[in-house]
């Protein structure tokens, strides 16, 4: 495409590549169609109307905001100056993006995998002072492997569903001012992750209804491992209440946690699930019985403050 102005739709129908040698200034709704073929329109002052692509790798960017109601693709990486917003489909689908200001919202039919690609490395927002929030939602599993950084504003990462492959799974850092975690089955942070927020809620074995944000009961299944706690000031479970510091718990009574029968189960009173905290050691008496989940020779302090 070389440079165009279309005060209009644009549809383009191709057996190769599709690229951009100006800029593009399209008003309506921008649709391609290049099944197995790369899509790169990059000319920083271009814009769009509503963009639709069926192709292998799609790479844009746009000035201003960047709106798509239907990508799919295997990889996706996106740049605009005040949002994107991107509906996809796309099992396994790896996506990068970033903004100036704005929001970033994804919504994935399929599997969703934040990468580090060619020209984009994960999510971001590239003016220091944003504020915008980052709403990344796969139907599902949702797997982070590259950086997630909102800036000052908010981080929401869903895995929708109640399958027990209905997982987030985060191997990279993420910075947000909150941090919000839901998923049909497990969670996971390995411990190649960083989470610098001052507030992370985990939400385990709840299904995140993406049209409504509504909530249900998920996999009775699921489970939480938490292998790096770096960085966190305050782990919010639902159901438990506050966590806040790091170290060791050598007291608690029921008051401030919610026990089910003679065991402590760490999620859901409801739902018979597994809790794996790797750096912090949980000692305690509950109505008879004595539970040390791990290794005790962590130092430090935690405070668990019931749930208002």
């Amino acid at each position: 495409m070389g440079a165009s102005t279309v005060s209009g739709t644009l549809g383009i129908t191709s057996g190769g590549a599709v690229t951009s040698s100006g800029t593009s200034e399209i008003t309506g709704a921008t649709t391609i169609s290049a099944s197995g073929q790369a899509v790169s329109l990059t000319n920083v002052d271009s814009t769009f109307g509503d963009f639709s692509v069926n192709a292998k790798d799609v790479y844009i960017v746009e000035s201003g905001s960047f709106s798509s109601t239907g990508i799919t693709a295997e990889t996706v990486q996106v740049s605009a100056t005040e949002g994107v917003s991107v509906i996809s489909t796309g099992d396994g689908l790896q996506l990068a993006a970033q903004s100036g200001t704005g929001n970033i919202d994804v919504e994935n039919t399929g599997g969703l995998v934040i990468s580090e690609l060619a020209n984009i490395q994960g999510i971001q927002f590239t003016d220091a002072t944003a504020t915008g929030k980052v709403s990344l939602l796969a139907q599902s599993p949702l797997t982070i492997n590259a950086a997630i950084d909102a800036k000052a504003g908010e981080v929401l990462l869903v895995a929708s569903g109640s399958d027990t492959t209905d997982d987030v799974t985060i191997n990279s850092n993420v910075v947000g001012a909150s941090v919000d975690v839901y998923a049909g089955d497990s969670i996971a942070v390995t411990s190649d992750a960083i989470i610098d927020s001052p507030s992370f809620e985990l939400n385990v074995g709840t299904n995140y209804d993406i049209a409504t944000g509504s909530t249900s009961t998920g996999s009775s299944s699921a489970g939480l491992s938490l292998s790096n706690t770096a960085g966190l000031e305050k782990i919010e479970i639902p159901s438990i209440g506050l966590i806040t510091g790091k170290g060791r718990i050598t007291e608690f009574s029921s008051d401030g946690i919610t026990f089910m029968d003679d065991y402590f189960n760490a999620l859901n009173p409801v739902l018979e699930q597994s809790v794996k905290l790797d750096e912090i050691g949980i000692t305690g008496s509950v109505e008879s019985e004595l539970y040390n989940f791990v290794n005790t020779d962590n130092s430090g302090s935690i405070e668990i403050e019931k749930k208002k």
